[in-house]
Order: C-alpha cells, then structure tokens, then sequence
C-alpha cells in the first residue's frame, strides 16, 4: 500500500461514499499512476484506454486508475481484463463530483508519478514517456500539456452546439462519404459514430484532429513573451488543468488531495496555486499534444467556475491569487501580469501611498468577487468603501506619471468608474 493509500491527512479532502474496487492485472510498483475520473462516457472511455494500449512505455510499468463516479451508460461494461496493461476500476455507486472521485482514485493509486488525465482524451503513443522523462531531472515539476490540445470528433452528438457543428463540417469536409452520413444524422438528430478502434491503433485518427481555439492565443500571448517554462509570469498555476497533466506522487502528499468543490472548475486551479506556493515549477510540454473527443458542454459550466472561482478567493488572502479576479472585468491574462507586477512596484517605492490605494484595491476586488457569486453586473466596484474616492482617485492619477506603476494606476481608476 503507497503513502497516499495510508495518508490520513487527506481525510479531511475526502467525501465518504460507497463504491466497489476491482482490479485487472494487479499492477506492482508501477512507475506512473494515470488517474481516469469518468461519468456516463463509455464510449469516449473505450478509445481513450486504447490509445493507452499502444503507449512504447512498458505496460508493467503504469496503472490506470478508473474513477467511475456513479455512470449510468453501462461504464461498468467495458472489458477491462482484455487490456494488457493493469486496471483499477472504481465505481462510486453515487454521484459525488469530479474532484472527489479523482481523490478516490488517487488514495487507491501507487505510482511515483501521478499523471491526471479525462477520460475523454486519446493520446499518442510516447505520451506517457514523455511525461515521466519530463520529472527524471526535476525534484518539484508540474508537467503540464493541456495548453497544447487538439480536438477530434470521435462521434458527432445531436446535443452539439452550432460552433461544434460548424468545426465537425469543417474538419470533415475532404471525406465525402462521411461528411453525407453526418448531415444525415443532423437532419434526424441521432448520434453517430465517427471513429473506431482501428482508428486509435493506427493513429489515423490524429488525421483528422484539430487545434483548440485558446492553444494558439495562448502560444501567441503567454508562451511567447515567458517561454515554456513561463519565466516571469506570475500565474503559471492557472496551466495545472487535470485534462493533461502530471506531478510526483510527493506533490500530493504534500498539498493534501483536491479540494472537492460542487459543479465544474477550478479545483485544478487552486491545486496548482497550492503547488506554486511550495516551490513548484510549471512546464508547458510542446510534446504532450492529446486530442479531447468533442462532446455536449454542459450550459452550467461558465456559473458554476464563477462560484468555484470566488471559493478559491475566499480561501487565499493573498492578493497575487486575489488580482486574478480582474479577468473577469476583461483583462487578458498579459494584462493582469502587468498589473500585478506594477502593484508590486507601487508597493516598493511608495509605501507612503499604499494603505489608502490598497484599501480601496483590495475592496472592489472583493466587491467583484460577492457580485460573482451573486450574479450581479460587475459595476459600482467602489461603493462601500471606507476611504476617500476623491483622494484615492487623485493620487491614482499621479500614479500614471510613474511608468513601471501606471498599468496598476490605470486599472485601479478604471474600477472605480464601472
């Protein structure tokens, strides 16, 4: 049994259930643990365990960890023994979030590196090479490869939105025969299965893949200007997303499991800010390109990262975490690097002005926060507050005059007329 395994301090991360554990082909020290939280993806699940099956890396020294969280799609059904790699699959008979089935499976995991993977997500054949290679020489490394993902249309869904609808026409639009049996199914509105077997073990499947959208606006922002390892960026924890993404089993033992919030997101985030704070460096793999099978969003993602989002706010008092709700007043991800940056600068070398200016700060970024949550509109940010707007505005504008102050000088003022 791993120190995870016997770990009591995760206990108070942990959301008792009833579940069952089998196991197929008993794994023995494995080297990497790759950690497969599933719900009602059966058929997403199957590919995804077949592109395991044709990893170079040697079956006896990996696992994967099947974190049924409660399926109704016959997820128990699969022929888990036919695989030749081990298999443990662990079916919680309720269903208790995302977050709390991945600490299940991760107390019943034993590989020194944990790789986080969903389990509608195909790889390629060296992908859990690479990712154990990538901690060889690196004591406290995050190994991240969810900002390099493409998308493939393993199946096309009637529940598609009209952007999936218009990326799967375009994708398929050189394979005449399929293309006409994909707009059948979309006049009939039934489903209909695009990709096989054969498909992943002879990775033509990779043919007709696609880069996501937010790959190349993070590769033409983020990655350009900091680079791979995101050298002088101050929120590389926001790359720790449990699509694609790996760490020593130490790391957990350390951080304590995932915090198990309600809903979608942010419960990677906030692993990857723990991680950031003891010392962890994060790395976006080039190499770890995977392929998400596209499926229905769910309409109660967007609300219910905004609430995780504040939760994570109410957790940590430090402004470094804190400032990241201004992306949801617009800034780009440069921008608030900018800001946070000039924050600190204004903290350096004017420390006469600061406890005013930080008040007020501090004050409508919690005031952007509480209206998250409740859904309100993102405005009158500066109502409530204790200090004098009329001071704090003048002295924000004297602030523009200073050039490593001015992009916090210009946020500041612009929060206090929304």
């Amino acid at each position: 049994m791993s120190e995870l395994q016997n770990s009591k301090s995760n206990k108070l991360y942990f959301k008792e259930t009833d579940y069952t554990i089998s196991r197929f082909r008993k794994s023995i020290n494995p080297n990497v643990s790759i950690i497969l939280p599933t719900y009602n993806k059966k058929n997403e699940l199957t590919l995804t365990l077949q592109s395991l099956e044709c990893q170079s890396f040697s079956k006896r020294d990996f696992e994967a960890i099947i974190c049924d969280d409660g399926s109704s799609d016959g997820t128990e059904t699969i022929r888990f023994n036919d695989f030749s790699f081990p298999i443990t699959y662990i079916r919680s008979n309720n269903n208790i979030g995302r977050p709390s089935i991945r600490n299940l499976g991760i107390r019943n995991a034993s590989g020194d590196v944990l790789v986080f993977l969903d389990s509608e997500i195909a790889v390629k054949p060296d992908f859990l090479e690479k990712h154990y290679k990538a901690h060889m020489h690196h004591d406290k490394l995050v190994v991240c490869g969810s900002m390099v993902l493409h998308g493939v249309f393993a199946r096309y869904d009637p529940k598609f939105n009209d952007d999936q609808n218009k990326i799967l026409l375009e994708v398929m639009n050189e394979d005449e025969n399929q293309l006409k049996a994909i707009r059948n199914a979309m006049e009939q509105k039934i489903p209909l299965q695009l990709l096989d077997i054969e498909d992943i073990h002879t990775q033509t499947f990779q043919e007709k893949a696609f880069e996501k959208p937010f790959v190349k606006i993070y590769r033409d922002t983020i990655f350009r200007k900091f680079g791979d390892h995101l050298t002088g960026f101050h929120f590389p924890w926001l790359l720790f997303c449990t699509g694609n993404v790996s760490v020593k089993s130490k790391a957990i033992l350390e951080a304590g499991l995932f915090e198990e919030y309600p809903g979608y997101g942010w419960d990677d985030h906030e692993m990857g800010y723990r991680l950031y704070k003891r010392g962890y460096s994060f790395f976006n793999h080039t190499e770890l390109v995977a392929f998400h099978q596209e499926h229905p969003i769910a309409k109660s993602n967007p609300k219910d990262a905004r609430k995780n989002f504040v939760r994570v706010y109410q957790k940590y008092p430090e402004i470094q975490l804190r400032v990241f709700a201004l992306h949801f007043i617009g800034l780009t991800l440069l921008e608030l690097n900018e800001v946070y940056k000039a924050y600190l600068s204004f903290i350096e070398k004017q420390p006469e002005n600061w406890t005013e200016i930080s008040q007020l700060f501090i004050h409508m970024l919690d005031q952007i926060a509480s209206k998250l949550w409740k859904g309100e509109s993102l405005t009158k940010l500066a109502e409530g507050c204790d200090v004098s707007i009329f001071k704090t505005n003048r002295l924000s504008h004297s602030l523009l005059k200073e050039e490593k102050i001015r992009p916090f000088a210009e946020i500041l003022r612009k929060m206090i007329y929304l």
